[in-house]
C-alpha cells in the first residue's frame, strides 16, 4: 500500500529534503520516524528537493508500508 502525506516544517535547522551523508535533512528525519513506526526501513519520496534552511507549508511525500505491517482482506 502507498502511503500520501503532505508535510509542513520550518526547514532552518535542515540541509534540504534529500538525505545527504552527515547532514540533517528533512527525509532522513521523516525515514527515521518511519522506521520506529513500522520496524523497517521505508524509501521517503518527495515531491521535490529543497535547499538548506527552506521552509514548506504543503510539500507532498509518498512512501510503501512494509508487506509485513499492511492489513491482510
Amino acid at each position: 500500500m502507498k502511503i500520501l502525506v503532505w508535510f509542513q516544517y520550518i526547514g532552518t535547522e535542515f540541509s534540504g529534503f534529500q538525505i545527504q551523508n552527515s547532514e540533517r535533512t528533512v527525509s532522513g528525519e521523516i525515514e527515521k520516524s518511519l522506521i520506529k513506526i513500522f520496524g523497517s526501513p521505508v524509501k521517503v519520496y518527495g515531491s521535490a528537493r529543497t535547499d538548506a534552511g527552506a521552509h514548506a507549508i504543503c510539500h507532498p511525500i509518498a512512501f510503501e508500508v512494509p508487506e509485513h505491517f499492511q492489513i491482510q482482506k
